[in-house]
């Protein structure tokens, strides 16, 4: 077992409330076990560069389609619409869209695709979820 080590983490108090609230829904012994899942599941999300191929969910809110973002950005930015594996189209009221794109790659395209959805003007929240593809 690896040896524990201790610091210290300091939160606004808003942030502290949810922090503790999501501790107590999830019924977790104490807050580090909580700290330490966060800490993993966006270690997994973030690490992919091993892999050949991966599986990514982009999510995203945006509000006043101009147009398709997506399109332009897959334009701009040279990248293949065969990896565009399903995109769901969401509108949640007159001026806000949700959108769920599968996409299947490398992990350095994909990742330069989310991270130029999460900068278009129209975008107000983008996540990329990643999983591994790989056989074995």
């Amino acid at each position: 077992m690896n040896k524990l080590v201790r610091f210290g983490v300091s939160f606004d108090e808003d942030l502290f409330v949810q922090f503790c609230k999501m501790n107590k829904e999830k019924n977790c012994s104490n807050r580090s076990e909580v700290i330490r899942e966060l800490v993993r599941r966006e270690l997994r999300n973030r690490d992919g560069s091993h892999q050949d191929e991966i599986v990514g969910i982009i999510t995203f809110l945006s509000k006043n389609h101009q147009g398709e973002p997506l399109d332009k950005i897959m334009d701009t930015h040279y990248i293949d619409r065969k990896m565009m594996r399903s995109l769901q189209h969401i509108t949640l009221d007159q001026s806000r869209y949700l959108d769920i794109a599968i996409v299947q790659g490398d992990i350095e395209t994909i990742k330069r695709l989310a991270d130029a959805i999460g900068t278009v003007k129209e975008v107000e929240y983008c996540k990329l979820a990643i999983s591994n593809v790989d056989e074995g």
